[in-house]
């Protein structure tokens, strides 16, 4: 009988520690994207077109600026201007990311 109670118990907790695993990994992964949006916010107010050229250096530069986040740089069509990569990239009109930006200001 006390080895059932105690099995029981230790069924319990481990079952009460996943649990709380997934949902603490959840809310750090949250927080963690949260602030990288953040970041990424206002390194991009930061953005001078007179002091970077739209183009693959421009990102490169830019991109040097933004921790090394991926830049590309596009026109109103979603034509790729540039990239930090030196990536040839296609058309980016289709996106979603491209169209919330386009009717949000901004585009994940």
């Amino acid at each position: 009988m006390k080895k059932n109670i105690l099995w029981v118990s230790e069924l319990i907790i481990a079952l009460l520690l996943i649990v709380f695993s997934l949902f603490s990994s959840q809310v750090y992964y949250q927080n963690g994207i949260e602030d990288k949006v953040a970041n990424l916010k206002e390194v991009a107010a930061a953005f001078d077109q007179t002091e970077y050229t739209l183009d693959n250096t421009g990102a490169g530069l830019f991109s040097q600026r933004a921790f090394g986040a991926r830049v590309t740089i596009f026109n109103e069509q979603g034509d790729v201007l540039g990239e930090s990569e030196g990536e040839n990239l296609e058309n980016h009109g289709g996106r979603d990311e491209f169209q919330s930006a386009k009717q949000y200001g901004e585009g994940y």
